[in-house]
C-alpha cells in the first residue's frame, strides 16, 4: 500500500507518517508551506535533514485563496500525484483536495484543530474575513458570501472522507458540534488523537520528593493570550497563556524559589509575557529557550514535571 500526504500543521501528520514508513509502509509526503513557514515542515522536528530523501516532495508555494477555490486547477499536478496512491491522509487545506481524488481509494481527514473548528466554522470565517485587512477594500456583503462559500465548499469535502481523525469527543465541543452538522445522522468512522505526537516517552512514576529539589516546570504552547488580536486570527486561537503565568507566579508567593521554569521563546505575545512574568517577580526563576525542533522538545518533556499546555476555554483537558 502507498499512503500519500497533503498538509502538516505542527508537523503531527509528519509524525504519523514517519511512523508508517517505520512500519514498513510506502508513503509519499508532500510539503507545501515555504521555508518561512518551518513550523510546518518536516525538518523542523529534528528527524529529517533538508534537502529531503526522495520521500518527501517539496511542491511549490500554494497560494492559499486559489487553492481554496480552484483546487483542481491550481493543485492539478498534486492531485495527480496522490491519486497514482492507495490512500491519502490529507490535513490544513488538503481537505479541499477529497472531491478530486479518484473513487476507490482511502480518504482520510485528519484534524489537528483550527482546520475544523475554526475553518469550518460559519461564523469564525465570516469575521476573520471581514477583520481581515487583505479584503478591506472588498464590500463586506460580498466577504460575507465569500466567507459562506468556503465554508460550504470544506465541509462538502469533509462529507467525503473515509475517516475523520480528530480529538476524543468532549475535548472540543466546537469541533464536535460541526462533525454533527457535517455527517449529520449518517454514521461515520472516527478514530480519536490527541494535540502531540509523545515519541518514546514512557511513564515514569514521580521519585519521593527531596527537600531543597526543584520541580521543574514547561509550557508547550506558544504565547498567545493578549486579545485583541492582530486583523483575521481566530478567537480560538487563544492560549491563555496568562492564566499559567498568574497561577506560577502565586504559588510562588507561597513557596519561593521552589520552581525551575523552562519556557520557549515563541508566539506573538512573548513580550507581554515577560512584562506580566516581571509583575509577579519571578523572572531569575525563568529560562527561555530559542525555538526547537520536536525531538529536543521531547527530551525537555522528559525531564520535565509539570508540562503545559493551551489553557484556553475552548479545548479541554490541555
Amino acid at each position: 500500500m502507498k499512503v500519500a500526504f497533503l498538509g502538516n500543521v505542527n508537523n503531527h501528520p509528519f509524525i504519523v507518517c514517519k511512523h508508517l514508513r517505520e512500519k514498513g509502509v510506502d508513503t509519499i509526503f508532500f510539503v507545501e508551506a515555504s521555508k518561512e513557514n518551518m513550523l510546518y515542515r518536516p525538518e523542523a522536528t529534528g528527524f529529517v535533514e533538508y534537502p529531503y530523501p526522495d520521500w518527501i516532495i517539496e511542491v511549490p508555494q500554494f497560494q492559499q485563496s486559489k487553492v481554496i477555490h480552484l483546487p483542481q486547477l491550481y493543485a492539478r499536478d498534486v492531485i495527480k500525484r496522490i491519486n497514482t496512491c492507495d490512500a491519502v491522509i490529507l490535513n490544513d487545506f488538503g481537505h479541499r483536495l477529497m472531491p478530486f481524488l479518484r473513487k476507490g481509494m482511502i480518504k482520510i481527514s485528519m484534524f489537528t484543530g483550527g482546520d475544523l473548528d475554526i475553518m469550518a466554522d460559519f461564523g469564525i470565517v465570516e469575521y476573520m474575513k471581514l477583520k481581515s485587512a487583505k479584503l478591506q477594500f472588498i464590500p463586506a456583503f460580498i466577504r460575507k458570501i465569500f466567507a459562506r462559500q468556503t465554508v460550504h465548499q470544506l465541509r462538502k469535502a469533509i462529507a467525503g472522507a473515509d475517516l475523520v481523525a480528530y480529538y476524543p469527543e468532549g475535548l472540543h465541543k466546537a469541533g464536535d458540534q460541526i462533525l454533527k452538522e457535517i455527517f449529520g445522522n449518517k454514521p461515520y468512522k472516527k478514530y480519536s488523537h490527541w494535540c502531540l505526537m509523545l515519541d518514546g516517552i514512557v511513564y515514569k512514576p514521580p521519585p519521593p520528593h527531596t527537600a531543597g529539589k526543584k520541580i521543574k516546570v514547561l509550557n508547550l504552547a506558544r504565547f498567545m493570550w493578549k486579545e485583541p488580536f492582530p486583523a483575521g486570527r481566530s478567537p480560538l486561537e487563544n492560549k491563555r497563556n496568562d492564566i499559567m503565568i498568574r497561577g506560577i507566579g502565586n504559588f510562588l508567593k507561597s513557596h519561593p524559589g521552589s520552581l525551575d521554569i523552562h519556557f520557549v521563546d515563541k508566539g506573538i505575545d512573548v513580550k507581554e509575557s515577560k512584562a506580566l512574568i516581571e509583575e509577579y517577580g519571578y523572572s531569575n526563576d525563568v529560562t527561555w529557550h530559542d525555538n526547537m525542533p520536536l525531538k529536543d522538545i521531547i527530551i525537555e518533556i522528559e525531564k520535565a514535571d509539570i508540562v503545559f499546555d493551551q489553557l484556553g476555554n475552548h479545548l479541554f483537558g490541555a
